[in-house]
């Protein structure tokens, strides 16, 4: 208490502090999503409502088992992204996945670059790569580096 009363700080002062710096911290982690998820909980063990990233949303939904209705992954509007060394790698098996069982991932006219610098002669030079996934849309244009392509799906026969 002593030392409250020498530095002049109150508890009171302190708890509004703390509270500010807090909100803050919360406010601006919310403010930095970059991708937002439309049905989350329709995967298990479930996604995420938003990330930071593209790259974090694919490394979350890769991680994922099942899927038990739609999910759209969008990547909000003013927020372009390149693609890490590698490309971003769709591996996601989930128990479940059918026509209306996808997931979807839209750009919101975001440009998405490929990594540079890329190998001459390697053929790992993919911006999206979708290993072993099935109902799988991508809807994401412009591209940066390829040919602009409006829809990609990917459907198990």
């Amino acid at each position: 208490m002593n030392y409250f009363k020498q530095n002049k700080i109150t508890r009171t002062g302190l708890k509004a502090w703390f509270t500010a710096l807090i909100l803050v911290s919360v406010l601006g982690f919310n403010a930095a999503a970059q991708v937002t998820v439309t049905n989350p909980g329709n995967t298990t063990p479930g996604l995420a409502a938003t990330y930071g990233s593209l790259a974090l949303a694919i490394a979350d939904l890769n991680a994922q088992t099942a899927i038990s209705g739609p999910v759209n992954i969008t990547l909000n509007a003013g927020n372009p992204e390149t693609a890490p060394a590698g490309g971003y790698v769709i591996s996601a098996t989930l128990a479940g996945a059918s026509v209306a069982n996808t997931v979807t991932f839209t750009g919101s006219s975001n440009v998405i670059t490929a990594f540079t610098p890329q190998t001459s002669g390697a053929l790992n030079d993919g911006i999206i790569k979708i290993h072993g996934s099935d109902f799988i849309t991508i809807s994401i244009s412009p591209w940066s580096k390829i040919l602009p392509i409006l829809s990609i799906s990917f459907w198990k026969q």
